[in-house]
């Protein structure tokens, strides 16, 4: 069975990759800092967020409904793709 050498480690390559690690671990801790502050604060105005956001979608929503059941409204579309498919 023979025995492979050793590579040659390199100290320069060994001081920069552990200089990478370093800053990787760092801007990791600062990320993780920084998106649990913005947790902490959004988690104070997400109610009346939410209640603000789907308060008015529902009220589009209705809208839409409203005018799109137009006795008019309706035949505009069909009408529309009707002429442009058949003439």
């Amino acid at each position: 069975m023979d025995i492979l050498p050793a590579a040659s480690l390199d100290t320069d390559d060994l001081t920069t990759e552990a200089m990478n690690d370093s800053a990787v671990r760092a801007t990791t801790t600062v990320a993780t800092s920084q998106l649990m502050a913005f947790s902490q604060w959004y988690q104070a105005i997400h109610g009346y967020v939410c209640i603000v956001v789907c308060s008015f979608g529902i009220a589009a929503n209705i809208m839409n409904i409203i005018v799109l059941t137009r006795r008019n409204m309706v035949c505009q579309s069909s009408q529309y793709y009707y002429n442009n498919y058949y003439y």
